[in-house]
């Protein structure tokens, strides 16, 4: 079952982005938002690494996950690997996404398509847009958790969070030219 599904969401995944569903044309259009929203399933590996390093570029950025408890340490693993970026993980605790407030403006960044599910009718009620962090990438790659993996599979999901956070932070740098009149 686990190898159908490892074959078959990446297809479904990539189709939804092909129709036009929560792709980075959301995001592009709401660059100039107040804060991004991360959200992963547990908060303790992929959406505080890419809060943290959203906020290390100058993005308002906090995260969240769907299936969690509020409190929660992030995973070992998932400090290690960020600590081997420069980036320190240890003071971070897990947030329910039913426990963010969400604000006009913010952008919600998915890390993969059940994520965007959970999250999406709330996100519409309030008017936020959501989008899939792997329709941010230059070449499609769906988003793993690396949580009970190997280190590698963290190494995996940060480097594709680092270059999806990238595009976010050259749209954020591109929306403040513009606001300045300098574009």
């Amino acid at each position: 079952m686990l190898r159908v599904r490892t074959r078959l969401y990446p297809k479904i995944e990539r189709g939804v982005l092909a129709l036009g569903w929560l792709r980075a044309a959301e995001a592009k259009h709401g660059r100039g938002g107040k804060r991004l929203i991360f959200v992963c399933s547990g908060n303790i590996c992929r959406s505080p690494y890419a809060e943290a390093i959203a906020r290390m570029r100058g993005l308002n950025a906090i995260s969240c996950g769907t299936h969690t408890r509020t409190g929660l340490p992030a995973d070992g693993l998932a400090v290690t690997e960020a600590a081997r970026r420069a980036v320190d993980l240890t003071s971070h605790t897990t947030t329910r996404w039913e426990d963010i407030e969400l604000e006009e403006g913010d952008l919600i960044i998915a890390m993969q398509l059940r994520h965007a599910w959970a999250v999406l009718p709330r996100a519409r009620a309030h008017h936020n847009p959501v989008v899939m962090l792997s329709s941010l990438l230059a070449e499609f790659a769906p988003v793993w958790d690396p949580y009970g993996k190997p280190g590698d599979a963290y190494e995996r999901a940060f480097d594709l969070i680092d270059a999806g956070v990238q595009r976010m932070t050259q749209w954020h740098d591109l929306a403040a030219r513009e606001l300045n009149g300098c574009a």
